[in-house]
């Protein structure tokens, strides 16, 4: 059965996304990016519907369901060097009753960006990467609009889009600074060579 995690679980696992980290660095990549959604351990921090603690990390407030992020945040930053990029990916939207949502996010993203994040990318929370309903491309773009608000780190956009035309749309109308572009990538190889060439 699921139990709460004690403080010596809270520092192990926080040592350990310091630890893959460094081992990222020193295989000289140029950065990690913090895996903070799809209903993993640290959006399940985030998310009120999953979030029962009513310690320090309470799901009761914003800066209680942010702080364990926070930490591992920090540390990562404090492990490597300055111009390794560190960011995150959180899952902005439960879409669920109950869930994180979206007016949430000029708030937390003023908390998590403190800590010396180099750009954060929205994704869903405990519905996964979709947002149910809604099949258009960049239905995240509620999300990643929403963090620009406070945001002064690139906000990076996902889901379903899939061309260039669609990336220039959200970044002319400064929905996001960044587009990624997950599975239209494993349909084709070459998609990136495709829309630069357009």
């Amino acid at each position: 059965m699921p139990r709460a995690m004690e403080k010596e679980d809270l520092i192990r696992i926080r040592e350990a996304f310091v630890a893959a980290a460094l081992r990222a660095w020193e295989a000289s990549y140029d950065g990690v990016e913090i895996h903070g959604a799809h209903g993993y351990l640290l959006n399940q921090f985030y998310s009120p519907l999953t979030n029962k603690r009513t310690d320090a990390y309470t799901g009761s407030t914003l800066e209680g369901r942010t702080r364990y992020l926070r930490e591992v945040i920090q540390a990562v930053r404090a492990a490597v060097s300055a111009d390794f990029v560190v960011t995150l990916r959180l899952g902005g939207g439960d879409y669920m009753e109950g869930g994180s949502q979206p007016e949430e996010l000029p708030q937390a993203v003023e908390l998590l960006q403190q800590e010396g994040l180099d750009g954060i990318s929205f994704s869903g929370g405990m519905c996964i990467f979709f947002r149910p309903g809604h099949p258009e491309p960049g239905y995240f773009a509620e999300l990643s609009q929403a963090a620009k608000e406070t945001a002064r780190i690139p906000v990076l956009l996902t889901g379903g889009i899939e061309t260039g035309n669609q990336a220039e749309h959200f970044l002319a109308t400064g929905q996001a600074d960044l587009i990624g572009l997950g599975r239209a990538a494993l349909k084709d190889p070459q998609v990136f060579r495709k829309i630069l060439e357009e």
